[in-house]
This record gives C-alpha cells, sequence and structure tokens, in this order.
C-alpha cells in the first residue's frame, strides 16, 4: 500500500472509531468532498494539512507513523 492511501485510509478509520463527522473534521481547512477524496486515497492533503487533521483527531503529527503499524 502507498503512503498516500496508508494516511486517508488511517484518518477515515480513526474518524469514524471517535464518532466525528467529515464535516467536523474538515470544517475550515477544506471542502467534504476533499476530505472524501483524501480518505480514499484519491488525492495527498500537504503535510501542513495532514498535521492539522491528525491534531483534531488526537494525534500529535510527530507520533502519526507509530500508529500505522500499531
Amino acid at each position: 500500500m502507498r503512503e498516500k492511501s496508508k494516511f486517508g485510509a488511517f484518518i477515515a478509520k480513526l474518524r469514524t472509531e471517535k464518532g466525528i463527522s467529515q464535516s467536523d473534521l474538515c470544517a475550515g481547512l477544506c471542502t467534504k468532498s476533499m476530505l472524501c477524496r483524501f480518505e480514499r486515497g484519491e488525492r495527498e492533503p500537504e503535510k501542513l494539512m495532514q498535521n492539522r487533521f491528525l491534531t483534531r483527531l488526537g494525534v500529535a503529527p510527530e507520533n502519526y507513523e507509530n500508529f500505522l503499524y500499531y
């Protein structure tokens, strides 16, 4: 699996587990349709946006890789 699709799958899974809607996660960052593209692995968010998504999901951006293999 490519790194791009890993990030999208990760945020989709974590968002669902935490009961956060797509609208809430993307509020002020991007459109809901853009978040859908990220979650499906069709697009890759820039690093700053990745960090903001992770922060909203309660993951410190520097710890993201630790969660991938957990």
